[in-house]
């Protein structure tokens, strides 16, 4: 899962590349945690999103932080959201925690190229929260976690998302490089119990 992301480049720089608008109120990030509001590109600006996604017909239910690509467009729960409602999350790395280790060892994890992670939205009870698209580890990564977010490495990439739910560019690039750096930046592990998309949210 990825329960930590960082985003710490400059907003104004991003939009500039994108040639898109920024609201002055949008701050970059730091350290991104669920269940707080983070940068995105939704259509043609950067906005404030929840971090937790739940579907907008669901009666209840705890939000969502990540997805798994590979059932994105079957599940109920994302399938509409894939189609209409695809976010970029502005990102410049992730934290994941090799529990092989006791205690648990954080990792700051940063892709040699990387633009944000491809993500959906939904509106549910009057707020717009988004979920992370993970993907299976490319090799470099598998030595800490087996799953990573789905990442889009260039501009092209991220635009190629927010025009159209292209299933190739949620296959994980092997070839890609990372950097992995052990952190003491986290007295804890990421919180296991945070929702992912797996088997205790299969009514979905």
């Amino acid at each position: 899962m990825c329960g930590r992301y960082k985003q710490i480049a400059a907003l104004q720089a991003l939009a500039d590349l994108f040639g898109i608008k920024m609201p002055r109120f949008v701050e970059a990030s730091g350290v991104a945690t669920p269940g707080t509001t983070l940068p995105v590109i939704r259509g043609d600006s950067i906005e404030h999103l929840y971090w937790g996604y739940i579907p907008r017909w669901a009666k209840e239910g705890k939000p969502l932080v990540n997805c798994r690509s590979e059932t994105v467009f079957e599940k109920p729960s994302f399938r509409d959201s894939v189609q209409s409602r695809r976010c970029v999350i502005l990102a410049d790395g992730f934290f994941e925690w090799d529990r092989t280790q006791k205690p648990p060892q954080p990792f700051d994890i940063v892709p040699s190229r990387v633009t944000g992670f491809a993500g959906i939205w939904d509106t549910f009870n009057g707020r717009d929260g988004f979920a992370v698209l993970t993907t299976a580890a490319v090799p470099a990564v598998a030595t800490v976690h087996d799953r990573m977010p789905v990442i889009l490495q260039t501009v092209a990439d991220c635009r190629r998302w927010l025009t159209a739910p292209d299933p190739a560019l949620l296959r994980a690039d092997d070839s890609m490089e990372f950097m992995l750096t052990p952190t003491g930046q986290f007295q804890r592990p990421a919180n296991s119990d945070l929702p992912e998309d797996n088997n205790q949210l299969s009514l979905f």
